[in-house]
């Protein structure tokens, strides 16, 4: 388990991540249920490896912020 940070400012950032990790996922499955492109589809157009995506859409719902970034910036350019 990762140790969390110590300091107020640190737990926030870390429950902003999380917010905004969540926030892209939601985006991501609307994506996926309403135009039917696959996850490893989307992960290929926004430059993500399998993997990365996989992360994103498994259990753990991680990702890190530069890969966000990519995600977010494919979801805007489809209008989601």
């Amino acid at each position: 388990m990762a140790r969390l940070p110590e300091t107020v400012e640190g737990l926030k950032a870390v429950a902003n991540h999380e917010t905004r990790v969540q926030r892209v996922y939601e985006r991501v499955y609307k994506l996926k249920s309403e135009m039917g492109i696959p996850y490893n589809k989307m992960a290929e157009q926004a430059g993500l490896s399998r993997g990365k995506m996989e992360k994103l859409t498994g259990k753990s719902r991680r990702m890190t912020e530069e890969n966000l970034d990519k995600l977010v910036t494919y979801l805007d350019s489809m209008g989601f």
